[in-house]
């Protein structure tokens, strides 16, 4: 991949747990694309310790797993989009077009914005 993925820009302004929930997805989405990747382990760790930062400077106690687990229930069309296009305004423009004829639209949307605002 030629591009740089950081997923916790992507997803800083959600609150703790959500923030934890998109941005393993966010990692694992980009994985079943990009599979040899060396990006993957790179990217969880940054989850992992974004989080932990996150949980520590808000003082939170709820104990909640790390990674928690990836349900998928809403798709995430962008990564394999930018393999294809190589190109990601293009990708994210496809996304969208893909997300509206979707069962959950608005959630497939919102996860085409927090896969595009990963890269770098």
């Amino acid at each position: 991949m030629n591009y740089q993925l950081n997923p916790c820009r992507a997803t800083q302004f959600y609150d703790v747990h959500k923030m934890s929930q998109k941005c393993y997805e966010i990692c694992d989405a980009y994985n079943r694309v990009y599979r040899d990747d060396p990006t993957y382990k790179r990217c969880r760790r940054m989850c992992s310790d974004t989080i932990c930062d996150k949980r520590h400077l808000i003082r939170s106690t709820t104990r909640f797993p790390l990674p928690p687990v990836v349900w998928n229930q809403v798709p995430h069309h962008f990564p394999g989009l930018l393999a294809q296009t190589n190109c990601p305004d293009l990708a994210y423009e496809y996304c969208c077009q893909t997300c509206r004829n979707s069962r959950l639209p608005n959630e497939c949307i919102e996860n085409c914005r927090i896969d595009r605002l990963a890269l770098g």
